[in-house]
C-alpha cells in the first residue's frame, strides 16, 4: 500500500476516534445546554404579562376535536380535562374569525385540522371572573413559544425575544436525535 492511502487511512481512523470522544462531550454539555436555554426562556416569559387582548380566550387554536379531548379526558388526560372544562368549541367559523381574522388565517395556514374554541366565562372586557382560581392551563399560558400568536397578543414580545434560543434548542435536540 502506498504512504498517502496508508496516512490517509490512520487519519481517517483517528479522526472517527476523535469524533466519539467530542460527541461524549457534546452529550455532556447538551443537556446541559438545554436546560441553560430553557430557564432563560422561561426567565423572558416572566418579563412579559398579558396585555389582556383576548385571544387566549377567545380564540383557542386546538388540534383535538371535542371528541378526542373528551376521551382524552377519560384515560386521565389533564389537559384535555382542564381543556373541554373551560372551553366551548365555536360552532359557526365565521364568528371566530371575525375576532382576530389574521391570527385565524394564519393558524389554518399552517395547521391542516384545527378546533377553535372560547372561554365560556370571559368578560367583555377580556378578564376572568376567575382569575385567582382559574385552571392550571390559563396559568401556564403561554408555554409555548414557537405557537402561533395574534399581533396584537403582548407575549409575541416573549416570543421574538426568544426564537434563537428556542432554534438553538430545536438544533441540539435534532443534533442529538441524528447520533440514535
Amino acid at each position: 500500500m502506498c504512504k498517502i492511502f496508508k496516512s490517509v487511512e490512520n487519519v481517517n481512523a483517528r479522526y472517527i476516534e476523535i469524533l466519539k470522544d467530542e460527541l461524549k462531550i457534546f452529550d455532556e454539555n447538551a443537556e446541559n445546554r438545554i436546560k441553560e436555554l430553557k430557564k432563560k426562556i422561561l426567565e423572558e416569559r416572566e418579563k412579559v404579562s398579558c396585555g389582556k387582548c383576548g385571544s387566549c380566550c377567545r380564540l383557542a387554536a386546538c388540534p383535538s376535536s371535542p371528541e378526542d379531548l373528551n376521551e382524552k379526558a377519560k384515560r386521565g388526560d389533564t389537559f384535555a380535562k382542564e381543556f373541554i372544562n373551560t372551553f366551548s368549541l365555536y360552532e359557526d367559523l365565521s364568528e371566530a374569525k371575525s375576532l382576530f381574522p389574521e391570527y385565524f388565517d394564519a393558524v389554518n395556514k399552517l395547521v391542516d385540522k384545527i378546533y377553535f374554541y372560547h372561554c365560556k366565562l370571559v368578560t367583555e372586557d377580556n378578564l376572568c371572573p376567575k382569575y385567582e382560581d382559574r385552571p392550571q392551563i390559563c396559568k401556564d399560558f403561554p408555554d409555548n413559544p414557537l405557537e402561533i400568536y395574534p399581533m396584537n397578543c403582548s407575549y409575541k414580545k416573549w416570543q421574538t425575544a426568544v426564537m434563537d434560543d428556542i432554534l438553538r434548542v430545536k438544533a441540539i435536540t435534532d443534533i442529538l436525535k441524528l447520533e440514535n
